[in-house]
């Protein structure tokens, strides 16, 4: 428990462009941690993890950690409903922390006032519909995609 209060006063003063490496390796190793038994490390762990998303901005999203982020939104909306308030309040923040990162502003306004199973409807249609709006065309020499069905670009 020490070890991650002291962790988190290191974050404190680090920036991401002169620790982006090893914030990363971290964002990993913390992961295992949301499921802890105790309360109060699960809530210093999300607490660590929302410092964390709060230095990120969209420029900064590299592909492992974009994809990891991803990967816990579903986890992170189940912890709105832990026993632990704190660990709750944290959970909605860092999802809205998600939402403006990825210029979700529709999905920012249901992490921020929804229920549970609101957000995993809302989730899904917006999945559904990202899908729906990239059909990806492969060609010899490049990339077709076309948006909204009406629209070609190069990838």
């Amino acid at each position: 428990m020490e070890t991650f209060r002291m962790l988190q006063r290191i974050l404190k003063d680090l920036t991401w462009h002169h620790s982006s490496s090893f914030v990363l390796k971290l964002i990993f190793t913390l992961e295992h941690f949301f499921e802890e038994e105790s309360e109060q490390l699960r809530l210093v762990v999300f607490e660590i993890y929302a410092s964390i998303l709060a230095k990120v901005s969209r420029m900064t999203l590299v592909f492992p950690l974009r994809h990891q982020i991803l990967n816990l939104l579903v986890l992170l909306v189940l912890h709105l409903k832990d026993v632990n308030a704190a660990v709750v309040e944290v959970c909605r923040l860092i999802l809205c922390n998600i939402a403006t990162i990825l210029h979700w502003s529709k999905l920012k306004k249901v992490f921020a006032k929804s229920d549970v199973f609101t957000i995993l409807g809302a989730l899904t249609f917006y999945i559904l519909e990202a899908k729906e709006k990239v059909i990806p065309v492969e060609t010899p020499s490049s990339c077709l995609c076309m948006r909204r069905r009406t629209k070609w670009r190069y990838c």
